[in-house]
């Protein structure tokens, strides 16, 4: 992270998540999302936002539980994010999650289970500082 700029909140990416087949039970009850299907998803990271210190997920119109979470460096380098809780966001975020490499972010995996809470799109934001 350059020290000289202001340390600023930026949408430095978002991915559209793929919600689970299972919204609701048999009796209309929406589905924790612990009890949903696992899927993979990824968030490119556009070249101007890549040299991030750290980063926080925001989740809107969706229940999530993540499972694991990888950031690839554009070193090569791979960190892979501490989640021994398995973390569960309900249009809501995250603590701030802190990188260990420089080099900045090229991409960030996910496996999460993810249920629609409205008829709006389901989306998880990733905000970098």
């Amino acid at each position: 992270m350059n020290k000289g700029k202001q340390n600023k909140l930026l949408p430095i990416g978002f991915v559209t998540l793929a919600s689970s087949s299972l919204t609701f039970d048999g009796r209309g009850k929406l589905v924790d999302a612990t009890d949903a299907e696992r899927n993979f998803h990824t968030a490119i990271i556009l070249e101007k936002y890549h040299e991030i210190g750290m980063f926080k997920l925001e989740t809107l119109n969706v229940s999530v539980r993540i499972w694991e979470i990888i950031v690839y460096f554009r070193n090569g380098q791979t960190q892979t994010v501490d989640l021994s809780d398995e973390p569960t966001y309900e249009n809501s975020e995250s603590s701030f999650i802190g990188l260990k490499e420089t080099g900045g972010v090229a991409s960030i995996t996910f496996i999460l289970s993810a249920v629609r809470l409205n008829d709006k799109a389901p989306v998880m934001w990733i905000w970098g500082v």
